[in-house]
Parts: structure tokens; C-alpha cells; sequence
């Protein structure tokens, strides 16, 4: 059975914090924790700093990306965008592929 996507919290990076600092692996951690190792090891990776893995650091980055908004809104300029695209006879595939580069950011037709 699969285990079921859950956010971090705080009490997980305060027995993070601790079992790395007993030098125990990724795995050790993740099995105490209940998670997959690539959660570990992303959490680490993503949320350590100069100084190494802090906890207060880790939940302050962790809490400021959940709350940034993974989609933009379409405005005026991306609208006349697509509608140039289409009328050269583009895809929405090739508009989507081409968005990322032209406008520096992916544009989900679905």
C-alpha cells in the first residue's frame, strides 16, 4: 500500500535535526519518520543553510513556499501572446513548449 503525500512539520525536522546530528542516513530517518528517503534528503537539501540544517530555518523556508502561488494569472500581454500564436497556426503543445523560453514561464493550455 502507498503511504499517503503529508507536509513536514515541525516536530519532523526537530527529529531530523537531531538523528543527523547522531550522523544516522537518510534512510535511518526516513523509516523513523515514516517517509520516503527522497523526502529527507529533499528536505535537507532544500532547507539547510550555511550553518547546516536548522530547524526554525527549515519550517520558516518550508512555510514561505507553500504560501507562494505556483500559477500566474493570465494578463493581457500573455493573453495576446496566445492568440498571435494561434493564428500563426501554433499547437497548444508548441505554444506551451515555447512559452517557457520566450516568456520565462510555462503556459498550461489543459
Amino acid at each position: 500500500m502507498k503511504k499517503k503525500y503529508r507536509h513536514l512539520t515541525y516536530e519532523d525536522r526537530t527529529v531530523i535535526k537531531v538523528l543527523l546530528q547522531e550522523n544516522k542516513s537518510y534512510s535511518y530517518i526516513a523509516k523513523v519518520l515514516g517517509v520516503h528517503r527522497s523526502t529527507i534528503s529533499r528536505e535537507i537539501l532544500c532547507n539547510s543553510g550555511r550553518r547546516g540544517y536548522r530547524i526554525l530555518q527549515a519550517q520558516r523556508k518550508a512555510r514561505l513556499r507553500r504560501a507562494k502561488p505556483r500559477t500566474k494569472k493570465l494578463d493581457e500581454s500573455v493573453i495576446t501572446y496566445i492568440i498571435r500564436k494561434i493564428r500563426k497556426d501554433f499547437s497548444p503543445e508548441q505554444i506551451s513548449g515555447i512559452s517557457k523560453k520566450t516568456l520565462g514561464f510555462t503556459i498550461s493550455l489543459w
